[in-house]
């Protein structure tokens, strides 16, 4: 996007009509804030500067170093105008030039440089435009770096972006070269979401490539946000159950993808601590809907199991990451995390073999969330995706099981 001076003056028209159009796009509250960074080392606008942004979530800073710059230069780290919840640098493009700057972001406790595993950080690259000289165009991209667990989303019917995945970067490129007046989120066609899974660290580059012999400033934007789009690259829950039971010989694995899921396989993984992953099961898939079991053999302590789900595009998601025990000889319940940003998992281990419901109340004993649950005897975990629809606050999760009731507190935030 260009810089033409009037930016600021619209900014509250154009947020006025983001909100009014939110049920239309699927916009939502931001996850992030990124606003009033701080130099805190090394020289302002070039590589080695090191900035603190505070509070992008509660109890979270943001550490952002500039990593490179390659054949461009920044006029502004990020700038006033727009949105408080994107980071927005201004980058100097020289004529005849393709070229970009990359910053990494380093998430810490507030306050601290202790390194801050995310759950989610979703980066919405918007306004991938351009601009039209009398003798050539000029064309933005966004570059996410890959990283073990994320996934792109990004209008599958759009004309403007060149949508790739090269030597572990995910690139947007605008092949118009058309501008879209103002930055808004609006102009789904020129965005491209990048959804990071478990990270405390994400890089990114903004760039231009300018075919033509005049030099400019463009304003760039990467919003902190996910959105909805029009024709979505995957669907909104490609992976529709993913649940195991645990037995006195074997663990019984369960998973089924939804129909039009955009994904080529799925790849079963096994760890014995919580970060050493190896696939032990590679399933294509080949249906409509395609519903998979695989049984593991018996190992002593605590397993992880985790689905690795492979698109066609070469782009890789995660499902929740489900622990499994020795079978148990008392029933418990137990959700984690207890504090759900996201999906959830739940483990109870049974003594009979049931159908039931896992039901979930507010502290005034309203009923928000029922869900109908199949256990068979023993340890069974299963993921849960609909917690987070909740408004932020406490409820209690309670399952009937054997004609007794289990329950446990858990925050929605």
């Amino acid at each position: 996007m260009n810089w033409n001076g009037t930016l600021k003056n619209v900014r509250t028209f154009v947020c006025i009509i983001v909100t009014a159009l939110s049920s239309l796009r699927g916009y939502s509250q931001p996850e992030y804030t990124f606003k009033n960074p701080v130099l805190v080392s090394g020289t302002d606008l070039q590589v080695g500067a090191v900035y603190r942004y505070s509070n992008v979530r509660p109890g979270t800073d943001a550490i952002v170093t500039i990593t490179d710059l390659n054949k461009i230069s920044l006029t502004q780290f990020d700038g006033a105008s727009g949105f408080d919840e994107a980071f927005q640098p201004y980058i100097w493009c020289p004529g005849k030039t393709k070229g970009y700057a990359e910053f990494r972001f380093d998430f810490v406790t507030a306050g601290t440089s202790t390194a801050k595993t995310m759950t989610e950080v979703p980066v919405t690259a918007i306004d991938i435009d351009g601009f039209e000289f009398p003798d050539a165009k000029i064309y933005e991209f966004d570059e996410f770096k890959t990283t073990p667990s994320y996934y792109v989303d990004y209008d599958l019917l759009g004309s403007s972006l060149t949508i790739s995945n090269t030597a572990g970067w995910q690139s947007a490129l605008n092949k118009t070269g058309v501008v879209y007046p103002g930055i808004d989120t609006i102009q789904q066609d020129v965005m491209f979401s990048m959804i990071y899974g478990n990270v405390s660290s994400i890089t990114l580059r903004v760039g231009a490539d300018n075919k033509s012999a005049t030099a400019m400033e463009r304003l760039r934007s990467d919003y902190f946000q996910k959105f909805r789009f029009p024709s979505s690259i995957l669907p909104v829950s490609p992976l529709l159950n993913f649940s195991s039971v645990a037995k006195t010989s074997a663990v019984e694995l369960q998973w089924t993808i939804a129909a039009s899921s955009n994904f080529a396989s799925v790849v079963l993984e096994r760890a014995y601590s919580p970060n050493q992953f190896q696939a032990i099961s590679n399933q294509p898939v080949t249906e409509k809907q395609a519903s998979y079991q695989y049984t593991d053999a018996a190992q002593s302590g605590t397993v992880y199991y985790r689905l690795k789900m492979i698109g066609f595009t070469g782009a890789i998601s995660y499902s929740n990451v489900i622990v499994c025990k020795a079978a148990a000889t008392t029933t418990s319940l137990s959700v984690y995390p207890t504090v759900v940003t996201g999906n959830a998992t739940v483990n109870i281990n049974s003594g009979v073999t049931e159908q039931t419901n896992l039901q979930v109340v507010d502290l005034s004993g309203r009923l928000v969330y029922r869900q109908v649950i199949t256990l068979q005897k023993g340890s069974n975990t299963f993921s849960v995706s609909g917690l987070a629809k909740l408004l932020p606050g406490t409820y209690v999760a309670m399952v009937n099981n054997g004609g007794n009731l289990y329950s446990q507190k858990i925050m929605v935030n």
